[in-house]
């Protein structure tokens, strides 16, 4: 895919899920829906805390790299990052905290088997400091 296919996609995809948080908020929706959303999408979905927790995980984590959701959501996201890759991803996040959007952001997760896997991500911060964000794994 192309920088800018992804871009878009992803993007496409952020604006979407960001709209829906718009419109929980809005309207007041049963959070039994959002649940449901988030948890069925087909790329990994993440929020996270400005602690630098996850909050929320989907499904596709644990198929992905083997741990539970309680395993990921009790450590820092940052202990799953390879090391060659905290710098740029602290950058990022930073970056995020300022106001910038992520788009088409790689690192590496540590799996619960050890090996790391590669992933494009695109995130936003949105009220109270609460990052949206949606991964897609590189092979």
């Amino acid at each position: 895919a192309t920088l800018l296919g992804c871009l878009t996609s992803m993007n496409d995809r952020l604006n979407k899920l960001a709209k829906l948080t718009e419109t929980l908020e809005l309207i007041s929706i049963d959070a039994s829906m959002f649940e449901q959303f988030f948890y069925r999408a087909p790329l990994l979905c993440v929020i996270a805390d400005q602690r630098g927790f996850f909050v929320h995980v989907n499904f596709l984590w644990e198929e992905t790299f083997g741990y539970h959701e309680s395993d990921l959501v009790s450590h820092p996201w940052l202990s799953f990052v390879h090391p060659d890759d905290i710098q740029p991803t602290v950058e990022a996040t930073e970056g995020m905290a300022n106001g910038l959007p992520v788009k088409c952001f790689e690192n590496r997760y540590r799996s619960k088997t050890g090996q790391y896997k590669r992933l494009r991500w695109i995130a936003t911060v949105f009220n109270k400091g609460v990052a949206y964000c949606i991964a897609e794994e590189i092979k």
